[in-house]
């Protein structure tokens, strides 16, 4: 047997066509007097209108596409982003409870109050899609600006950070604060 059928899940595709097929004989049978429940034949026959003579083809280009422009639009901000947080102490300290406060904001919520400000129309959709890609790039971006030592550092007039003269001051100002704190802000 070869790697391809191996990879197969075949009993879970076979629960699957045992479902279709009990869901089919209900149709027949019980459900055949509700015009509301399709059976899995005329599903199937319907999916394949869709996708031969439907819209599916291009709305699929057009999701596919605003997907694509919005994580590229999303991700050069959120580098830009993440790394002015990260390199800049005074950006972080000024700017980061109100970055902390958008990204708590589930998409799904942020959803109507696109719609309110944008309405129906494809500015919506890129501002949801930048607005859901952009922390995953900002955070990365600022993570990595971030040394993230075995260790938390104990003192940092014994470190040193990338060659830089030893310092009483933490390089970075996601570092360990004092002593006694833990490492990570993230």
């Amino acid at each position: 047997m070869n790697k391809a059928i191996r990879g197969i899940n075949l009993p879970g595709l076979a629960v699957m066509a045992l479902c279709a097929g009990l869901w089919e004989l209900y149709c027949r049978t019980f459900g055949s007097g509700f015009d509301s429940i399709a059976s899995t034949y005329v599903t199937v026959l319907a999916i394949k209108d869709l996708v031969l003579h439907g819209p599916l083809p291009a709305q699929l280009a057009h999701t596919a596409s605003v997907a694509l422009v919005g994580w590229v639009i999303a991700s050069g901000f959120g580098f830009a982003i993440g790394l002015l947080l990260g390199l800049s102490r005074t950006t972080w300290i000024y700017s980061m409870a109100s970055i902390e406060v958008l990204r708590s904001i589930p998409s799904i919520s942020f959803v109507s109050i696109a719609v309110l400000l944008f309405g129906f129309s494809a500015m919506t959709e890129m501002v949801i899609v930048v607005y859901v890609s952009l922390w995953p790039m900002l955070l990365g971006t600022l993570s990595g600006c971030v040394p993230r030592p075995a260790g938390c550092w104990k003192s940092h007039a014994s470190s040193t950070y990338q060659g830089l003269p030893r310092s009483s001051k933490s390089p970075c100002p996601r570092l360990c604060r004092s002593s006694s704190s833990a490492c990570g802000c993230l």
